[in-house]
């Protein structure tokens, strides 16, 4: 049986241990925490102070830098595209005011829109890698040589075999003679087997053969990319299939253009 003095020595311990935490509290250690509290407000308050500089000089910029576009961007704009055949294509998913935006300059520019396409998802998902390369296989003995000389070759990828495939349906034309809006049986041809195995969507018909080509992006290819698999393809998946399709359509058609945010350097 527990003595009680036992506990009296307990309660004792306790109240000692109370009384010693009052005293250093109290006492030296009241200086110490509070000096440190007050480091740390004033740490705090003086990054804060720095963070709302920053943020008011990057505003400032902003405004200036949209002010100068939209003061001179009529002068820039104005006539750049005259007589410039430009096939608009969204890789991802593009929000309709940025759509909008974007038709608006190019006829800002006189430039005339012969082609809205819209990529499907098939076109940079990993999962769907295995059928892009059955495609592939498939347009290259269809792909026109002259078109592709120097830019497909053997060790060409699924990748750029699909761009040099969208490039050519867009920009083909036929034979001198056959008239200025006429594509030729190549490019007639390229455009229908893409769209009949779902890699392609038309938002408007092509009315004549591009002369550039506008990639356009709503950013939605980053986000899905962090999705994938460790184990994809890079080069052939996500933002490395756009990427192809950048450089490839660039190499054939002359001119090509993409608009959008990318984390892909290069």
């Amino acid at each position: 049986m527990i003595d009680f003095r036992y506990h009296l020595v307990s309660l004792i311990s306790v109240f000692l241990a109370l009384a010693v935490g009052i005293i250093l509290g109290a006492g030296p250690l009241q200086g110490t925490l509070g000096d440190q509290l007050t480091e740390q407000v004033d740490a705090l308050r003086t990054e804060r102070n720095t963070l709302r500089e920053e943020l008011g000089q990057a505003q400032t910029t902003a405004q200036d830098q949209r002010r100068f576009i939209e003061t001179a961007g009529d002068q820039l704009v104005a006539g750049s595209l005259a007589g410039m055949n430009v096939a608009v294509v969204e890789v991802d998913e593009v929000s309709d005011a940025s759509r909008k935006a974007v038709l608006d300059q190019l006829e800002a520019a006189d430039g005339t829109v012969v082609a809205q396409e819209r990529l499907a998802a098939s076109w940079t998902s990993a999962d769907e890698l295995t059928m892009r390369e059955t495609v592939a296989d498939g347009l290259r003995e269809k792909l026109p040589a002259e078109a592709v000389e120097g830019v497909i070759d053997e060790d060409s990828g699924p990748a750029e075999l699909l761009a040099a495939s969208l490039t050519v349906a867009l920009t083909d034309a036929a034979p001198a003679g056959a008239g200025p809006s006429s594509f030729s049986e190549a490019a007639l041809e390229q455009q229908h087997l893409l769209e009949q195995v779902g890699l392609v969507e038309q938002v408007a018909e092509p009315s004549a053969p591009a002369d550039a080509i506008l990639l356009l992006s709503g950013g939605a290819t980053v986000a899905d990319e962090e999705e994938q698999t460790q184990d994809a393809d890079p080069e052939q998946t996500g933002m490395g299939a756009l990427a192809a399709l950048a450089g490839t359509s660039a190499e054939i058609a002359g001119t090509s253009v993409v608009a959008g945010p990318t984390t892909q350097d290069g």
